[in-house]
Parts: structure tokens; sequence; C-alpha cells
């Protein structure tokens, strides 16, 4: 069973249906202490804003085909691609590490997407698009389904860029102007100036918390990001923090040197704590819910994993499993 944290007392919650059916996890907020729901109810909640009513989150664009749309180095020098066909591009998480919290650091690689019909492109683009209409990568999928077929839809340059899958939330600035591929979530500000004050206010232990509560996890337990459960986390509003941007060098140098808890625990004390008044106490208590939270989501991830170790899952009894793992609770 997976119920309660380790060591919680039982305790009866009663929850708002109205609640459950608009889609609020209220299962999970029942395992907060009362001062924290208390907390995050009466002061946080007006002091903060949804993502998604300050910025418009996306996944980033579908090439239809990773290796051929991202060519190496070598082979845009092999077919001598034009420099006209190809724009820098961020197509991993992984080209996020050390960057702190710029885009500008990263190693990009090139999105190969040719304007123009095909009579009007270099000699080299034609000949590349002829080695993928003999590999087979005009057909495959999103590729056939869109005129012409090597042309990449819905690349556009975001204000924010956030990796998918993380334990803690990061989020960049895309000060390099690059494209974003689906590997990837892309955040466009209705303020584009609210930008360094959004990247303040997103590395806090509230963060964290507001990521265990609104976004769901893989059978293993990793979170991953989606827009609408990003959307629907809470951070501090960037226009209370716009005399504080300066503060964001000392954020990005932790950062891009790895020391990501240290980073937060500088969000609280410097960003949170004192944009919202918030007693050391008071941001303890939000930090050890988040850590609640996360241990329940691993422990939970367990027990589903023992579960199907010793039990094989007949078909279509996967989501049945997964609703025997939420926590019970009673309810009107």
């Amino acid at each position: 069973e997976a119920d309660l944290p380790a060591g919680e007392p039982a305790r009866a919650e009663t929850l708002r249906l109205d609640e459950i059916v608009a889609g609020r996890r209220v299962f999970l907020e029942a395992l907060l202490s009362a001062p924290l729901r208390e907390l995050l109810a009466e002061r946080i909640a007006p002091a903060t804003a949804q993502v998604g009513e300050l910025a418009d989150v996306r996944i980033g664009y579908v090439a239809g085909d990773k290796r051929f749309f991202h060519p190496s180095a070598e082979t845009v020098a092999r077919y001598g691609l034009s420099a006209g066909s190809l724009r820098p591009a961020l197509a991993s998480g992984r080209r996020l590490r050390g960057a702190g919290v710029r885009t500008s650091r990263c190693e990009p690689e090139q999105l190969f997407s040719p304007e123009g019909d095909l009579r009007s492109l270099a000699a080299g683009d034609r000949a590349y698009l002829a080695h993928g209409e003999a590999s087979g990568v005009s057909a495959r999928f999103k590729c056939r389904t869109r005129e012409p077929w090597y042309r990449v839809p819905g690349v556009r340059v975001a204000d924010l860029v956030f990796p998918v899958f993380a334990e803690r939330p990061l989020v960049l600035l895309n000060d390099g102007g690059l494209a974003v591929s689906n590997s990837l979530l892309c955040g466009y500000l209705r303020r584009p100036a609210d930008a360094a004050g959004f990247a303040l206010a997103w590395h806090s232990s509230l963060t964290v918390l507001q990521m265990e509560l609104c976004v769901h996890s893989l059978g293993g337990g990793v979170l991953v990001l989606v827009p609408r459960e990003v959307a629907a986390m809470r951070v501090l509003h960037p226009r209370r923090l716009a005399r504080r941007t300066e503060a964001l060098s000392t954020l990005d140098g932790m950062l891009a040197e790895g020391s990501i808890e240290r980073a937060f625990g500088w969000g609280d004390a410097h960003v949170l704590a004192p944009t919202l008044g918030l007693s050391e106490a008071e941001v303890a208590m939000i930090r050890d819910g988040a850590q609640v939270l996360a241990g329940w989501r691993r422990g939970r991830a367990h027990a589903a994993g023992q579960r199907s170790s010793r039990t094989p899952l007949a078909e279509g009894s996967a989501a049945d499993a997964g609703r025997a793992l939420e926590p019970r609770r009673t309810h009107p």
C-alpha cells in the first residue's frame, strides 16, 4: 500500500467533489499538513499567479525524424547544406547541462528546414532531400502528412525553455534565440519583459512543491512535464521581482556549476521569503511539504513495481492498478 507517507499517522480528510471533478489533485493536497494548506490558500495563492496566466506553454516543434532534420556537422559539410536552410536549435535536454539559466551558453544543434519550393533550393539541399526520400524519411507519418514533407512546422523562438524530465523544475531564458524541439517545453511570455523575473521566481521550494502537486509521474516515479500541468503551477508574479533582476547572475552562476540544491536554497532565502514575508519556519514547511509528496510519489512507484513483479497485469488493468494506488480518502 502507498496510502500515506511513511511514519505518518492515519487521518481522515473530507474532500470536495466539485474540486475532484474540476481536475484538482485534492488527494495529493490532503497529504500536506493543515498549516501548510492554510498558508498556501490564504497567503501564497493571492500573491502568486498560475504559469498559464503569465505564459503560453507548448511543446516544441515536431521534426518527424530527429536524426535527418538535425544533421551533424559532418553531414552539413558532406552535402554542402546552405546556411539559409539551417537554424540553431535545441533538440535534447542534454544540451542544457551547464547552461545556468541562459540558452546562449548551450551548444546548439542545427535544424534543417529549408524554405521555398524544391527548384529554388541550393544543390546541396536538394541532394540531401533526395537522400531523405531514398531512405524513407519522407514516408514517415509526420513528414508525409505535411506539404512539403521537408518543411518543419511550428518552429518559433520561445522566451522560456523547460526540461521535460526533472526532479528539480529548471527553466532557461532563451536569450540564444534557439528553436526548440518537442524534447523540451516552450514558454511564450505574455510580457517578454517578465523573463528575468520569471526565472528568479521559478527557482524556489514553492515551485518544487507546485510541481509535486500539479505534474504527473511515469510508472517509475519520474516526473514528466506537459504543458497543461505546467500552466497550472503557481509562481511568484515576475513583476514583483522587477527590481531584483540583478540577482539573476547569482542564481545563474550556481546553476551553471551544477549546484542545483544550493540554487533553490538561495531562491528560498533571497527571493521567496522576502517577497512574500515568510519566516524561516514557513519556508521550511513548504520545503517539507514538497519532500512529503516526493516521498509518496516514489513509494507509490516502488509499490507498483513490487506488485507488477509478483503478479503480471492483465491487458487493460494498468489504469486499475494506478487507481488502486491513489491515496484513499473519504469525501461527500
